[in-house]
C-alpha cells in the first residue's frame, strides 16, 4: 500500500494539533493553515503531484483551492525549511518518519511479464519517475 491524501492529512493534523474536521474547514487559524501547507507540499514532494493537482484533490467547505494557492503554500513551507525554521524542519520530518512506516508495513511485489521485443525501459523510467522510492527489479525476459 502506498501513501495516500488522507494519510498525509491525517499524519498532519496529529502533528500541528488539528481536527480533520477543522482542516476542510474555511479558517485562517496559523496551525490549520500549516496542516494545509504540510499536506501539499507533501504532497508536491512525495506523490509527485502537479499543482493543479494539488489543489483539486483539496476541498474546503465545498470549494476546490486553486493551482497558485498550491503553489504558494509549497514555496512558502520551502522557504520557511531554507532559512532553517526548526518547528517546520522538524514538523516535516516527523511527519515523513510516520509516512515512511506505512510503506514499511505494506509492501508489495509485482511481477510483469515482457515480451522479448517489448521496449521495457520507457516503462521503468516512467515507473521511477512517478514513485522514486520504489525498488524495481528486472529477473528476466521471456524469450
Amino acid at each position: 500500500m502506498t501513501v495516500n491524501l488522507e494519510d498525509i492529512i491525517k499524519e498532519c493534523c496529529q502533528e500541528f494539533n488539528v481536527p480533520e474536521e477543522s482542516f476542510f474547514k474555511k479558517t485562517r487559524v496559523r496551525r490549520v493553515t500549516l496542516a494545509r501547507q504540510m499536506v501539499q507540499l507533501i504532497l508536491r514532494e512525495r506523490l509527485r503531484m502537479s499543482y493543479p493537482e494539488i489543489a483539486s484533490s483539496i476541498v474546503i467547505e465545498g470549494r476546490k483551492q486553486h493551482h497558485t494557492t498550491a503553489l504558494h503554500s509549497v514555496v512558502t513551507l520551502k522557504d520557511y525549511m531554507s532559512v532553517g525554521d526548526k518547528y517546520i524542519i522538524e514538523a516535516f520530518k516527523n511527519i515523513n518518519q510516520r509516512l515512511d512506516s506505512y510503506r514499511e508495513k505494506d509492501c508489495i511485489a509485482v511481477t510483469i511479464h515482457f515480451l522479448k521485443n517489448e521496449p521495457i525501459d520507457e516503462f521503468i523510467f516512467k515507473i521511477r519517475k512517478r514513485y522514486p522510492d520504489v525498488k524495481i527489479s528486472v529477473n528476466s525476459i521471456i524469450p
